[in-house]
């Protein structure tokens, strides 16, 4: 079952880069593959897996980090009473 999992993850990270190096350079998605799996290979075995794993908790930490400021500011008040007839450029902005 393990085996199995393993190998839907890889089958579906490669296709999602290769499908990303399409969108982003038009390159087959074959070739996208093949790129992705032997980058990550290399990395993997030059680097080790002490840095994938830095790399995961520097991706992980970046990724659950909030992007808003905090803390949150509230929103402005909307009033539907500054918009009493439909609303039309007024001929002071349209200068």
């Amino acid at each position: 079952m393990l085996v199995a999992y393993c190998g839907v993850v890889m089958v579906t990270v490669l296709y999602a880069g290769a499908i990303a190096l399409q969108a982003m350079f038009g390159l087959d998605p074959a070739y996208g593959v093949w790129i992705v799996g032997l980058r990550s290979g290399l990395y993997t075995a030059f680097g080790g897996l002490k840095a994938v794993a830095y790399s995961d908790l520097l991706h992980g930490g970046a990724s659950s980090s909030p992007s808003a400021p905090w803390p949150p500011r509230p929103w402005p008040r909307a009033s539907w009473a500054s918009c009493s007839r439909p609303c039309r450029r007024s001929s002071s902005l349209s200068s």
